[in-house]
């Protein structure tokens, strides 16, 4: 990845794209340009990253947070960019939600409050004026099988 803004381009590239075997599709674009949100997968540990790379950073690269389960790649920042919004499986609601991490103050995601607790969550975009939409999908409602008598094959 690279800025193509001048005067110097960052590169993820060398030292610090090393860190990475692949890096997902979906960068997640900062409101003010100088920022992308990604997830990648750590090349010595397996595990998925959700990383910022920071244009105006002298390292250029920070790790927000570092996760063995599912995080979907679909990231976007909150208006005033301190925050990263994305959906991953929350074992206490059994499917996808959104969650929040902080850019300055990396750590465990937070749940975002406020979500309808009868859909899937899988994407999201947080525009500058603060709106967040997202796509779901209805949870399953499970059914008692009655059934019909007969023999099943």
């Amino acid at each position: 990845m690279r800025s193509l803004t001048p005067p110097e381009p960052l590169r993820l590239n060398a030292r610090r794209s090393s860190r990475y075997g692949s890096i997902y599709w979906n960068l997640g674009w900062s409101h003010d340009g100088r920022s992308i949100a990604f997830k990648a997968r750590n090349r010595d540990t397996g595990n998925d990253e959700l990383a910022v790379a920071d244009f105006d950073s002298r390292d250029g690269l920070k790790v927000l947070y570092t996760t063995t389960g599912n995080i979907n790649a679909d990231f976007t920042f909150s208006p005033d960019n301190s925050q990263v919004l994305f959906a991953m499986h929350s074992p206490e609601h059994k499917a996808p939600r959104l969650f929040v991490c902080e850019v300055e103050e990396p750590g465990a995601p937070r749940l975002l409050e406020g979500q309808p607790s009868d859909l899937r969550i899988f994407d999201c975009a947080w525009s500058s004026d603060d709106v967040i939409t997202f796509a779901g999908q209805q949870l399953p409602v499970p059914t008692e099988w009655t059934g019909n008598g007969g023999t099943t094959r």
